[in-house]
């Protein structure tokens, strides 16, 4: 199969799609043009965050952090007021406002567990939140 020579920069009028034996092949690549990519996600925003990130920033690595603002600033977890700076270069992202299990919620309080986890962590960051994991991974 011959491949394609990827360009220098992104043009997004060029297409992505490949012609090969009258097959389509779509193929998908992370920034830089990778194929593969190794990602790190921790969940609940406990103190050992903390180190966590100190490693990571060593490293030039990055994570994702999937915090429940129902937590943050309880005992053994992150504080409101060191979200900004621990979590600099890393992603947040929600995990429920009180970390419940989705599936033994009715719908609205499952709305109710994304959407004010997301306000909470916004509003504590000042950022956007765009991920979201769901608490025990269901």
């Amino acid at each position: 199969m011959m491949r394609r020579q990827m360009p220098e920069k992104y043009d997004p009028s060029e297409s992505t799609v490949k012609q090969d034996r009258e097959e389509q092949i779509m193929e998908f690549l992370y920034p830089d043009w990778k194929k593969k990519a190794l990602t790190f996600s921790y969940d609940d925003g406990q103190i050992y965050d903390r180190r966590l990130v100190e490693i990571f920033n060593k490293y030039g690595l990055k994570g994702t952090f999937h915090l429940n603002s129902g937590t943050v600033g309880k005992p053994e977890f992150v504080e409101p007021g060191e979200l900004c700076s621990l979590y600099e270069g890393q992603e947040i992202a929600c995990h429920g406002v009180e970390h419940r299990h989705v599936l033994q919620l009715c719908s609205s309080q499952q709305l109710r567990e994304v959407w004010e986890d997301r306000a909470a962590l916004e509003k504590m960051t000042g950022r956007m939140i765009r991920g979201m994991s769901y608490a025990f991974g269901e």
